[in-house]
């Protein structure tokens, strides 16, 4: 004999799907393919892990430069300990 159905206060709720869940979905997809011919190619895949890391590095220093610009108004580097290079948004009217 079966109980009686639990409360609905204790079940999951529907969860509504999101643009960014069906390109997950779709990248894991996509992974196993590419898992296997990284595999299978060790050079070329070495080569193409190697390269996509460094995009994923420098894409995120360049979007952390872009904020840091648009927050700050501009950005300063060391160069060699001894110099500062300093990088300004200057505005044109007094008014600032």
């Amino acid at each position: 004999m079966h109980g009686p159905l639990p409360d609905s206060r204790f079940r999951f709720a529907h969860r509504h799907l999101t643009w960014l869940d069906v390109l997950v979905s779709y990248a894991m997809m996509l992974a196993i393919p590419v898992a296997m011919w990284a595999a299978s190619n060790l050079v070329t895949g070495g080569i193409a892990v190697a390269a996509t890391a460094g995009l994923l590095v420098v894409g995120r220093r360049a979007y952390e430069l872009a904020r840091c610009f648009s927050e700050c108004g501009g950005f300063a580097l060391d160069v060699g300990g001894k110099a500062r290079i300093t990088v300004a948004w200057t505005h044109t009217d007094d008014s600032c």
